[in-house]
């Protein structure tokens, strides 16, 4: 697995090759193990606020004890998401549910079932076309 990517240069992130990406990699892979073998300090504290809005909401009609919202993965470095989102070799992902790509400001992910539209909506552009009133 590696994690380096084909990111262009004006991504912000270092181009690494032979021994320091493999040892990036590495690095990268062995505190992704470690966070997922760590015992969790607890739920954070939206996650909390969350599981007891949803515990409280549903008392009268749930029995098989309290709602619990699935383990995460804490990423603390920035760009990891970013790499971890698309696949090593590759700046496109498609599949049944989603079309995502990596653009200039990061990667963009496109649902099939997001109901948001542009149909219908006045897009402001530049060279003197008109503008409505109420933008």
């Amino acid at each position: 697995m590696s994690l380096n990517g084909p990111w262009p240069s004006w991504a912000g992130l270092p181009e690494l090759s032979g021994a320091a990406r493999e040892e990036k990699d590495l690095r990268i892979s062995a505190m992704i193990k470690e966070k997922l073998a760590a015992p969790l300090d607890g739920a954070s504290p939206i996650d909390r606020r969350i599981e007891n809005f949803l515990n409280e909401h549903l008392a009268a009609v749930r029995s098989d004890g309290p709602i619990k919202l699935p383990e995460k993965l804490n990423l603390p470095t920035h760009g990891m998401a970013r790499q971890l989102s698309l696949p090593c070799d590759g700046d496109r992902y498609a599949s049944p549910l989603i079309k995502s790509f990596r653009c200039m400001n990061g990667v963009v992910h496109n649902p099939v079932s997001d109901k948001r539209t542009t149909k219908g909506v006045f897009h402001v552009a530049t060279g003197g076309l008109p503008v409505a009133d109420d933008k």
